[in-house]
């Protein structure tokens, strides 16, 4: 079979059924490596097949327990599954969806993409399958504390979600006021007014800064 490299090249490259083949090869010499089952399952995640990823991405969990990686491709997996499933099983695949993300952030507290991810989780899941807006808020802090504009968009969304225009707002006012030109942060100002339908000369005004900046 082609080489691990050859193959992840492959995948890198957006040939999915090149990498599909590359790494089957692989798989079945040996069907139990966690690296090879992960891209097989990410392969499926991205043709929206989560059946399969999810069995591929519980091998690789099952082989390798601490890799982060794992854990968060195997919560997309089931989140997919969830989308995708019956009533009845929803809610056992909810479930084990925002326990594999609440792992990899166990085994990766810094990182910001896994975060992110059981911070969306909490924001759109319902209470009764873990989520809820006060868990979304607490993930949201300390994304803040990880990265400080990230926090800020993570609180603007919820405070857009809530109808808090004037909060949302406000996060990117604050670094506005200090740096006048922040590019960022006038982009999401203008984002807000577009998304939330307030402060229209506001967000027009700073998305034409956007562009001569």
């Amino acid at each position: 079979p082609a080489s691990f490299e050859a193959a992840r090249a492959l995948y890198d490259s957006r040939k999915p059924a090149e990498a599909q083949d590359a790494f089957e090869k692989l798989a079945a010499a040996k069907p139990k490596n966690p690296d090879v089952n992960y891209y097989l399952g990410q392969l499926a995640n991205r043709r929206n097949d989560p059946d399969k990823a999810v069995a591929y991405l519980a091998k690789a969990v099952a082989a390798a327990p601490t890799v982060g990686r794992y854990h968060h491709a195997l919560g997309d997996a089931y989140g997919r599954a969830a989308q995708k499933a019956s009533v009845f099983s929803q809610f056992g695949l909810a479930k084990k969806c925002v326990a594999s993300y609440q792992r990899d952030v166990e085994l990766e507290p810094a990182n910001i993409d896994f975060r992110r991810s059981l911070f969306e989780y909490y924001r759109q899941a319902p209470g009764l399958v873990g989520g809820g807006m006060d868990k979304a808020a607490a993930e949201a802090a300390v994304i803040k504390k990880i990265d400080a504009f990230l926090g800020r968009i993570v609180f603007a969304t919820l405070y857009l979600a809530e109808k808090k225009y004037d909060r949302a707002l406000a996060e990117f006012e604050e670094v506005l006021q200090t740096s006048p030109d922040d590019y960022a942060s006038l982009y999401q100002v203008g984002k807000i007014a577009a998304v939330s339908g307030q402060f229209l000369d506001r967000g027009l005004a700073s998305l034409r800064r956007c562009l001569e900046l």
